[in-house]
């Protein structure tokens, strides 16, 4: 495949009313199979094997939509447009890599939809997973969770949504409208089975990552951090977090696997996924169950952080141990925010060269910075004073004292009665109207972060 490399750069309105057509798109697609139905509904789809297939005030989006369908044939979840101002060699290894979207009915047209027009418009192989079958435009959907027996089902309440779902489906209505709850508890069991699906789907793909809804993937670091692997070992990556015991990657932050580790777990023992189901079930998270499975086989989690990062930008732990390490992956990204990091990559990226840390501090962090702001939160976590021991009349003043009087700290934060400060920078959020937190920043010590050099 060639690559255009003249630079293009389309107005950042441009892509926001692509992401308004691609969303009216979808909207217009389940109406025109409503009424194009000739006698009853059909609500089953027919899976066939996919081929090689700043924000700082972070708003609530609650809005989600299931489409009904007719018999459906899953059709190649294969991009077409290339991420069109890099280079060919700033895309070498795209074919090597399959991407894999966990979401669930109740979030889907909150946070899929603008990876679209986005993410999926530069990554050749994906597919997506839910906790239903559906489709959205073009793009199908798979459900994660009819491996499970239908007796598991219905005596594990944790399925109580998925059976509603299923139930509902003809009624073609928003699962929120609809009051339906239980999605966090239901998530858990998604994992195990989207992972063989995928490799069964594609047992030739080189890496397999998985990710969130509300993850974002910095594509072409991605490629360059993975072409001194081996993907015939077999290696699970990802940003480590613990249950019982276990180490894991965390699914938010998204976590890598090799082809040599999936052949190892999936490839030698097609139906493994049933043998983690009560695993499931005890667990506290899908992601967990994930890091037994391969801890079973032998496959302890390689640490990929601080470039696997489970962080909005607003919210990363600006330090010097990471200020010039690249970065791959973003979480807990609204629309908004994917868009605007879809931006930034567009008109910051340069051939053969990596967006790190440092460049996400000047353009999201830094431009919020100034010496103090009112009904602001900036994430300080280190806890100087509560509320006892008579300091509740300390003031402003003296949080940001303490401040000073540690060389370590760089920005602070303060709340009648409570003291936070902190080493690292973060640009935080502002609070809502009549919120009497306020946080303060040293600007002479976040300067001094800035303007450590890195080699390029």
């Amino acid at each position: 495949m060639s690559f255009p490399s003249r630079q293009i750069i389309l107005p950042k309105l441009t892509v926001r009313v692509i992401l308004y057509i691609c969303t009216a798109a979808a909207l217009l697609s389940g109406l025109t199979a409503y009424w194009s139905l000739q006698g009853p509904l059909k609500y089953t789809i027919e899976h066939e094997l996919p081929s090689s297939n700043p924000s700082f005030q972070r708003p609530t989006q609650q809005q989600s939509k299931i489409y009904p369908s007719t018999t459906l044939s899953a059709p190649s979840s294969k991009a077409t447009t290339p991420f069109s101002h890099l280079l060919p060699e700033d895309l070498e290894g795209s074919e090597d890599v399959e991407l894999i979207f966990k979401t669930g009915a109740t979030e889907l047209f909150d946070k899929l939809p603008v990876h679209f027009v986005t993410t999926l418009t530069h990554v050749p192989h994906y597919n997506i997973f839910s906790d239903i079958d559906q489709k959205v435009g073009d793009y199908v959907i798979h459900d994660s969770l009819k491996g499970y027996n239908r007796t598991v089902k219905e005596k594990n309440s944790d399925f109580k949504l998925y059976l509603e779902l299923q139930n509902d489906k003809p009624l073609r209505q928003d699962p929120k409208r609809l009051g339906l709850k239980g999605g966090w508890e239901l998530d858990k069991y998604k994992n195990i089975y989207t992972l063989s699906e995928a490799f069964k789907m594609r047992p030739d793909a080189k890496w397999y990552l998985f990710i969130d809804a509300d993850t974002y993937v910095m594509w072409p670091n991605l490629l360059r951090w993975l072409k001194d692997k081996d993907h015939k070992k077999p290696l699970y990556f990802g940003s480590p977090a613990m249950f019982k015991d276990v180490t894991f990657g965390h699914g938010g932050t998204g976590y890598l696997v090799s082809n040599g580790a999936m052949q190892e777990v999936v490839g030698k023992n097609p139906d493994v996924a049933k043998n983690y189901e009560d695993e499931a079930a005890n667990s506290c998270c899908g992601d967990h169950v994930i890091g037994k499975l391969f801890f079973d086989h032998g496959i302890e989690l390689t640490r990929a952080n601080p470039s696997f990062n489970g962080e909005p930008p607003y919210s990363v732990a600006f330090a010097m141990d990471r200020w010039c390490e690249p970065v791959v992956t973003f979480h807990h990204m609204l629309a908004s925010d994917v868009e605007d990091m879809w931006e930034f990559e567009r008109e910051n990226a340069t051939a053969n060269r990596d967006i790190i840390f440092a460049d996400i501090f000047a353009h999201f962090v830094e431009p919020q910075l100034i010496e103090e702001r009112e009904c602001w939160d900036n994430y300080s976590e280190n806890e100087r004073w509560e509320n006892v021991d008579g300091r509740s009349n300390l003031t402003y003043a003296d949080c940001k004292k303490a401040c000073e009087d540690d060389e370590d700290c760089r920005q602070f934060m303060f709340k009648k009665g409570s003291c936070k400060t902190s080493p690292y920078v973060k640009a935080g959020w502002k609070l809502p109207a009549g919120d009497t937190m306020k946080s303060g920043w040293l600007l002479d010590r976040t300067k001094a972060l800035r303007e450590k050099a890195c080699p390029r």
